[in-house]
């Protein structure tokens, strides 16, 4: 490709930077634990490295933030494949990805 990936503005999504080199053995539950989702809010530089390892406090009540850009949601890529759209207060930071709710958490 001839496209630079370290260019700002590169992207529009974040990866959960606490899946970065870790074996799918290590989640107890890929079906709840995040990979990436919309994450830039417009003001943060990103390029094809843009992480986050939690939803920050204030995407959650930010109209304009990124957890909010489709009708009031956001679109999640899980480490088992699939994609769904959440409201920014159905997502966890900390809770075990085995109680079943999205979460940047691993095992």
């Amino acid at each position: 490709a001839t496209t630079d990936v370290t260019r700002i503005g590169f992207t529009d999504y974040s990866l959960n930077t606490n899946v970065r080199g870790q074996s799918l053995k290590r989640f107890a539950s890929s079906q709840s634990t995040l990979l990436c989702g919309d994450g830039n809010n417009g003001i943060d530089t990103a390029d094809a490295r843009y992480n986050r390892n939690s939803l920050p406090k204030h995407w959650r009540t930010d109209t304009n933030s990124p957890a909010r850009r489709h009708l009031d949601t956001a679109n999640y890529l899980f480490v088992d494949g699939h994609v769904k759209s959440y409201k920014p207060n159905a997502i966890q930071n900390t809770a075990p990805p085995s109680r079943g709710k999205p979460t940047f958490a691993i095992r």
